[in-house]
């Protein structure tokens, strides 16, 4: 694992949540919140469970040293796993550009000896938990990918169709 690979992956992430976006902007705030048989039930729903997750996580990874990013106002609010971070598909999209730039300025300060670290933190269920801080970045973008996929999902139950999770757009 290098910080190179992991600048492709944060470019990766931001490039999909920007295609994405391009598809749920066309959709009607019943379809936002339209109710399918998942975990998370709406495209609403995931895309605010994928936002408090790299939230949580950015915040995390400030444990395992100073970083620049950490100075970011963004970071100074809270949440909790069933925080309602936005209603609107135009607000969740102003969020996202922020964290999704976040996540690149963490990657871009990453160094080798960075990932061979561990971060200790608390799970959002409130468990004491140590990884690898390498591992725990790809889980955050493996994490994203496997959501916005649900997200495609349910795009396409609406007869939305969709392709915008490919990585191939960014090597």
């Amino acid at each position: 694992m290098t910080p190179d690979t992991l600048a492709l992956l944060a470019k990766y992430n931001s490039r999909a949540n920007t295609e994405m976006f391009k598809h749920i902007s066309t959709l009607s705030k019943e379809e936002w919140e339209k109710e399918f048989p998942g975990y998370f039930k709406s495209v609403k729903a995931l895309c605010n469970h994928i936002y408090i997750a790299d939230f949580s996580w950015l915040k995390r990874f400030g444990t395992v040293r100073k970083f620049k990013y950490l100075s970011n106002p963004v970071l100074q609010n809270s949440f909790v796993v069933d925080s309602e971070v936005f209603d609107s598909i135009d607000e969740y999209n102003a969020k996202r550009k922020e964290l999704d730039e976040l996540m690149k300025e963490l990657v871009s300060e990453l160094t080798l000896e960075d990932l061979g670290m561990d971060v200790t933190y608390k799970s959002l269920k409130g468990e004491m938990q140590t990884r690898n801080v390498a591992g725990s970045v790809m889980h955050v973008f493996n994490h994203a990918t496997h959501h916005r996929g649900m997200i495609s999902l349910y795009l396409e139950f609406m007869g939305h169709s969709n392709d915008f999770n490919g990585l191939i757009a960014v090597v």
